[in-house]
């Protein structure tokens, strides 16, 4: 069964090299989900120097729009195959549909590859990207995206 209908959110190439400051960006992704009325999420980050000021940010603005991310999953950028596979396995259990990737673009690649390969790039997930992939990525070289419809990019 289908959680969605067809989404795919694309913001507009001149856009993409705005650099937003976390707070405003996560504002726009509270709004995305207010519009959908998805109240629980998934954030996948990057485990890096800067992790515990983007968790703070990100708790901070979700509780003020009554969002409730269920759980924040940290992978380093040394992360291999199997530790992505095992994070993201684990997701199928949780009671959430909805995932937010914020990633470099490498990471995210690992981990929008293994999604598939898990099959979690399917009409049960639905996948929203922030701006620290989305300013980076080419879609044209992005073949793990092919079919999927349930992306939105902020």
């Amino acid at each position: 069964m289908k959680l969605f209908d067809d989404l795919v959110i694309c913001s507009p190439k001149s856009n993409t090299n705005v650099m937003y400051d976390e707070t405003t960006q996560f504002n726009g992704v509270a709004a995305l989900l207010r519009a959908f009325k998805w109240r629980t999420v998934v954030f996948i980050y990057e485990d890096a120097a800067d992790s515990s000021q983007i968790l703070s940010h990100l708790h901070d603005t979700f509780r003020d729009n009554d969002v409730d991310t269920v759980h924040d999953i940290g992978i380093t950028l040394r992360a291999t195959d199997d530790q992505i596979i095992k994070k993201l396995h684990n997701l199928r259990t949780m009671r959430t549909s909805t995932i937010i990737v914020h990633a470099s673009v490498y990471l995210a690649s690992q981990i929008f590859k293994n999604a598939k390969t898990l099959e979690m790039m399917s009409g049960n997930f639905a996948w929203i990207v922030t701006s620290k992939t989305m300013n980076l990525l080419d879609f044209q070289d992005f073949a793990v995206f092919d079919g999927s419809s349930k992306i939105a990019w902020q």
